[in-house]
């Protein structure tokens, strides 16, 4: 959790790579909860809001994977997401419900989309058994994940 204050010390300290996601600590509903940044040098930590989450930003080929859970049933919706980035100076501002920014936004000169055989597909089982662990390490039967899949290591992760 990034403080008022903070800075590339808590990068550090966190073992974080650029480039980092920023995310809101504040809870879906409140003003600003979905302003986010992709901070992709030290010179972009320069006015974070406080009592943010940094995360390294994990490539994952512009797919993420919206996954709602009511009991047992698990619905998982594809939604285009932000693109590969390589590299960069500064950070971006971006709000996560709208049309996530592409990579001329990111200030790149070319972008190779992703081919449609090549896009990671999980087996609904994977999702069945996030959702059971969170069922029961939380104790709720109503609740939303997101799922990317690495572009470099196929690994999955919940976001």
């Amino acid at each position: 959790v990034f403080e008022e204050g903070g800075g590339e010390e808590d990068v550090e300290e966190g073992g974080l790579e650029y480039p980092i996601i920023c995310k809101p600590l504040d809870a879906a509903g409140t003003p600003g909860s979905h302003r986010m940044s992709i901070i992709m040098s030290p010179s972009g930590l320069v006015s974070l809001p406080p009592r943010s989450i940094l995360q390294s930003y994990i490539n994952h080929s512009s797919l993420l994977f919206k996954t709602y859970v009511l009991g047992s049933n698990v619905r998982v919706f594809t939604r285009k997401s932000l693109p590969n980035i390589k590299g960069g100076e500064g950070r971006l501002e971006f709000d996560s419900q709208k049309e996530y920014p592409g990579w001329k936004e990111f200030g790149m000169e070319s972008y190779e989309e992703v081919k449609e055989e090549d896009k990671p597909i999980l087996e609904r089982g994977v999702y069945e058994e996030i959702a059971e662990r969170i069922r029961v390490e939380f104790g709720v039967s109503l609740f939303g994940f997101d799922v990317v899949v690495g572009s470099g290591d196929g690994e999955v992760r919940v976001v």
